[in-house]
């Protein structure tokens, strides 16, 4: 098991990103950008929905 990833049964996105990226190159470059969508997504809704409360001074 390398990263949390058996073969034929799990994989990481990264590793599919690197598995792709001598052999389908398109095809890494849109697990790429849809890895850097979800993690723009995750990053705007923590800030709209105030993130974690900061205790007073």
């Amino acid at each position: 098991m390398f990263a949390g990833s058996y073969q034929g049964v799990t994989q990481t996105v990264p590793l599919a990103i690197y598995d792709q990226f001598a052999s389908n190159f398109p095809a890494a470059l849109a697990l790429s950008a849809i890895l850097v969508i979800v993690a723009a997504a995750l990053l705007a809704s923590i800030k709209l929905l105030g993130g974690a409360p900061q205790p007073p001074i």
